[in-house]
């Protein structure tokens, strides 16, 4: 089962999610959406950001768990991804997970 950290203890399953499509702009930040991604944070105390820029930390990854879904993808303006959103105002840096293939 795939849950999804909303932060402050609270949980959701991913099959209680729908997924939207699109691609927006998030505090300067261009992003898009992601379709089926998953990344893996290796256990570790991930910092989580409540913006795409990743800027403003608001929490931690759980340890409990390994792999996060990906709904959003950030880009710098080279195209390089430079955070992944997993929640509502959840992003962590492309740096601190790895891509799950």
């Amino acid at each position: 089962m795939i849950a999804y950290d909303l932060g402050n203890g609270q949980w959701v399953k991913a099959s209680d999610l729908q997924q939207t499509t699109g691609n927006s702009n998030q505090g300067n930040a261009t992003t898009k959406t992601a379709n089926g991604i998953l990344i893996n944070s290796n256990y570790q105390s991930v910092q989580i950001y409540s913006n795409a820029k990743a800027t403003q930390p608001n929490g931690r990854l759980s340890t409990q768990y390994n792999l996060w879904q990906v709904f959003e993808i950030a880009y710098d303006n080279t195209g390089t991804p430079t955070a992944y959103r997993i929640g509502t105002n959840q992003w962590v840096k492309a740096t601190d997970v790895t891509v799950n293939n």
